[in-house]
């Protein structure tokens, strides 16, 4: 058909590489820094999370001015799990936050949702990055310890699940990171439905390394990619040590690949 021509094979993404990296909150000023500091040198993008200090927040806004990234830190909500990215590789499309659940004075801030979409400048493509916490001390190794809590931490997963599926509808690679609150080296035996592993196995890899991010035997850091057309394949992932927070980084390389083949437009 005369009519048809030929696109060019698509352009080859680099390796990817990201974070996910709690911050203890009441670290002070500079020790949180110096984590910062060291986390930004662990990937092409990443996720922070317990970031509710504005001071802590402002040292991730100036930080990130002085390295060239990008940050998504929405004051309407998802301020204390920001995002950030390298803008020599990436700008930013468009993002969003969704609440999970309200706060309870003594138990819990609100929680949230962070998404954003990202171009790759290099190659058009679009990358995109998921970041949460979920509600604290609702699942002890993985069980359904609290009966009041666990409702919510349920929903928040939920909801993630839904999220995630939304974004792969426009979203050739797909990554998510948060501190879900479940020990997934427990999680992965037990199964208890609603948790990470009942919730979201059907629809994502668990890329993480089967070591502890909080100690030795408990891996609350989660770095997910689709388990389906995620666009993305694992090469390595790893435990990062020695930071100031009581959580660890996780940092995983990918290999981007094209989902949609080139052809006759």
């Amino acid at each position: 058909d005369p009519g048809l021509r030929p696109v060019a094979a698509a352009l080859k993404s680099a390796t990817y590489t990201t974070f996910t990296l709690n911050i203890k909150h009441d670290l002070g000023k500079a020790r949180a820094l110096a984590d910062m500091k060291k986390a930004f040198t662990l990937g092409d993008a990443g996720g922070f999370q317990e970031m509710s200090d504005l001071e802590d927040r402002q040292s991730l806004i100036q930080l990130a001015k002085q390295r060239d990234y990008g940050w998504f830190m929405p004051t309407e909500g998802g301020a204390a799990i920001p995002i950030v990215w390298n803008r020599a590789r990436f700008r930013l499309i468009d993002g969003r936050t969704i609440k999970t659940h309200d706060a309870e004075e003594g138990v819990t801030p609100a929680r949230y949702i962070n998404v954003v979409r990202l171009r790759e400048e290099s190659t058009g493509k679009v990358f995109g990055f998921i970041n949460t916490h979920t509600i604290a001390q609702a699942s002890y190794d993985a069980q359904a310890s609290d009966m009041h809590l666990i409702p919510r931490l349920r929903k928040h997963l939920r909801m993630l699940r839904n999220e995630i599926r939304r974004l792969s509808g426009s979203t050739e690679h797909v990554f998510i990171s948060g501190d879900l609150n479940v020990n997934y080296l427990a999680d992965r035996r037990r199964r208890v439905e609603g948790l990470p592993t009942d919730a979201l196995g059907g629809v994502v890899s668990f890329d993480m390394p089967l070591q502890g991010s909080r100690g030795p035997t408990s891996l609350l850091d989660y770095g997910m990619s689709l388990k389906d057309g995620s666009g993305l394949v694992l090469d390595q992932s790893r435990i990062v040590h020695d930071f100031n927070s009581d959580h660890d980084a996780v940092q995983l390389t990918y290999r981007p690949i094209d989902l949609f083949e080139s052809g006759p437009l």
